[in-house]
């Protein structure tokens, strides 16, 4: 969820920049307006301001909008002014494609609504691996807001645990996911237990595709459609380098020369499978002393969640992940993002690389290349990317250190938590 913060000095960049309409504007509930100032929210992105007066005059709304610059609060924030708590049946239903992105989100909506009591304790989230009877519990509670997983939605609609007939606001966020194969039958039975004839339903996507148009023109009522793209698909504040190596056995050593040489706050590290995963996260165990986690689909969501709270609370520096990790996570620490297998795909770099620079704030991306698949598949991503805004891939300098720290945004007030993650590495062989 980005905002413009008062607490946050770094720089700002203008694809966050709103044109400074305030949150104190819009005669949200003395209450919510309290929750966004006390984390030091004040004036809207772009996304926000073209969104949420459509919303708050309850039209159907397709928003799109890079990842990173405040999509969660454009539908958070009026769904929370819209609410009300003396009715006892669900009148919000936010639909998301990972566990991870719906407790994050459940999360940022219980933050914000902290001074509405009668509303941040009937806030619901309900995902995979978690147990039905804790569902059925929290169903009793009669909550106003449910967040939700595609899966275990369609299952708490079977077994009638929970009532949607009369929710009045439906959210697909990272709509595009969401209407792929593997969810589209889903959102369909979940769109049509939601039967209220005065429903609101809203989009969010950063991509647009004829399928997802072809949904919108069935689903929304005369859609209100707002594009916050700007110039590009990329981050403004992501710097983009690449590295050319003969061959994959020097990936880890250049892994190591970057933890060595760049000012990281925290880092993510993309591979392309599950084996490349744990392999890579033993090996780094196995050389360097560096707090490092990993994560992938096949762990179970216990484990999945344990490692993403872990790691959004400090307790490492580098995180090694498979594509789960490539949509929507806000991790604002994150400040450098490394491919350590070059993407599959142009979509795949963007989400990838969309790890930093968010909330408007400065990071590097960096992806290796090994090999001539690697090579034809980083041309392909390239090709696409050119022509936008801030497409440019520079050549990783020989000596990493020469990455100016300016553009990374090193020195914030976290780090004081754990050192440097440069600081902190040591060969186990020293």
């Amino acid at each position: 969820m980005a905002f413009t913060s008062a607490r946050d000095t770094r720089v700002t960049t203008d694809d966050v920049k709103g044109s400074g309409v305030l949150f104190s504007s819009l005669g949200l509930k003395q209450e919510l307006l309290m929750g966004l100032t006390q984390e030091g929210f004040q004036q809207l992105t772009p996304v926000q301001e073209l969104a949420i007066p459509h919303i708050l005059a309850k039209r159907d709304v397709v928003a799109r909008a890079k990842n990173g610059t405040g999509k969660t609060g454009s539908f958070l924030i009026p769904i929370l002014q819209m609410v009300n708590p003396a009715k006892d049946h669900i009148q919000a239903l936010v639909l998301l494609h990972t566990r991870e992105l719906a407790m994050q989100t459940a999360k940022v909506a219980k933050t914000l609504s902290r001074n509405m009591p009668d509303v941040t304790g009937r806030i619901m989230c309900a995902i995979g691996g978690v147990s039905i009877a804790e569902d059925r519990e929290r169903a009793r509670e009669k909550p106003l807001v449910v967040l939700a997983t595609p899966g275990r939605l369609q299952q708490l609609i079977d077994e009638e645990i929970l009532n949607f007939r009369d929710c009045s606001i439906v959210v697909l966020d990272e709509a595009d996911m969401l209407l792929s194969q593997n969810f589209i039958r889903s959102i369909e039975n979940c769109l049509a237990a939601c039967s209220s004839k005065r429903r609101q339903t809203l989009f969010f996507s950063a991509t647009f595709s004829n399928s997802l148009k072809e949904f919108c023109d069935k689903h929304l009522k005369d859609p209100e459609y707002v594009n916050a793209m700007q110039d590009s698909l990329l981050l403004r504040g992501v710097t983009q380098y690449v590295c050319m190596l003969k061959e994959d056995r020097y990936k880890l050593k250049l892994l190591s020369l970057l933890m060595k040489h760049l000012k990281i706050n925290q880092c993510i590290v993309f591979v392309n499978s599950v084996q490349r995963c744990e392999a890579l996260y033993k090996s780094i165990c196995d050389e360097f002393r560096v707090p490092c986690l990993y994560t992938h689909s096949r762990m179970s969501p216990e484990e999945r969640s344990r490692i993403y709270d872990n790691f959004i609370h400090g307790q490492a520096r580098l995180l090694i992940a498979t594509e789960l990790f490539t949509r929507g996570i806000d991790i604002r620490m994150v400040n450098v993002v490394v491919n350590f297998d070059t993407p599959l795909s142009a979509d795949a770099y963007l989400h990838r690389i969309g790890r930093s620079g968010r909330y408007g704030h400065l990071g590097i991306a960096i992806t290796m290349v090994a090999g001539d698949s690697e090579k034809r598949r980083f041309l392909t991503i390239d090709s696409y990317i050119q022509g936008q805004a801030n497409s440019m891939i520079h050549i990783l300098p020989r000596d990493p250190s020469e990455i100016p720290l300016d553009l990374y945004d090193a020195s914030v007030v976290d780090s004081d938590i754990i050192p440097h993650l440069s600081d902190a590495i040591r060969p186990k062989n020293s």
